[in-house]
């Protein structure tokens, strides 16, 4: 058995699991993204700090975009996160989570939306058998008043969604298939 070995509870790359950290444990997130049709880019640090008790958990993002157009990187809108795991038994946590964005980004340039926004989402990961797990997530989210970068207001609302299969070949070695989208519009 490895020192750090795989479980079942911390294996997903698209969607989010339902499982909030255990009291002490602490979780740095590094996700790096990149577009398909351009050569811009996201690093995004998320931190996930464990509060009270495991059914409470607080964490913060703080993404740095580079826009290759503009051929600049700047730091976008930070995220701060509440969770709270309201199910927990054997087969299934449910976690609910509510986020704000601070408009800490530069909207002019193009790295945020010079508005505060709201996302509540529903997250629920289900063991299916002792080698099958599966996470699903569903959240909406709106900024109202954000400005682009001509400082044009409009009410943005996204939907979000993501499904994640995991088969724990062996304590080490998982087989995953993530399906996730996501569908913006403004008003």
């Amino acid at each position: 058995m490895s020192v750090f070995p795989l479980t079942d509870e911390d294996n997903s790359f698209l969607a989010e699991e339902a499982y909030n950290q255990e009291p002490g444990i602490v979780q740095f997130i590094n996700v790096w993204q990149k577009s398909k049709d351009t050569k811009d880019w996201t690093y995004t640090f998320i931190n996930e700090i464990p509060m009270w008790s495991q059914a409470h958990q607080f964490s913060y993002e703080i993404p740095l975009t580079d826009l290759s157009e503009t051929n600049k990187t700047k730091i976008e809108d930070f995220k701060f996160n509440y969770r709270y795991e309201f199910l927990r038994n054997n087969d299934v946590v449910t976690t609910g989570r509510v986020s704000v964005t601070a408009p800490t980004g530069d909207y002019k340039n193009g790295f945020g939306s010079g508005a505060i926004g709201y996302e509540i989402s529903l997250i629920s990961s289900i063991k299916v058998s002792n080698s099958w797990v599966q996470h699903w997530n569903l959240g909406t989210g709106i900024t109202p008043n954000a400005k682009n970068v001509q400082g044009n207001k409009a009410n943005n609302a996204k939907y979000f969604w993501g499904v994640s299969n995991i088969y724990l070949l062996t304590d080490n070695f998982n087989l995953m298939l993530e399906i996730a989208g996501k569908e913006s519009q403004s008003t």
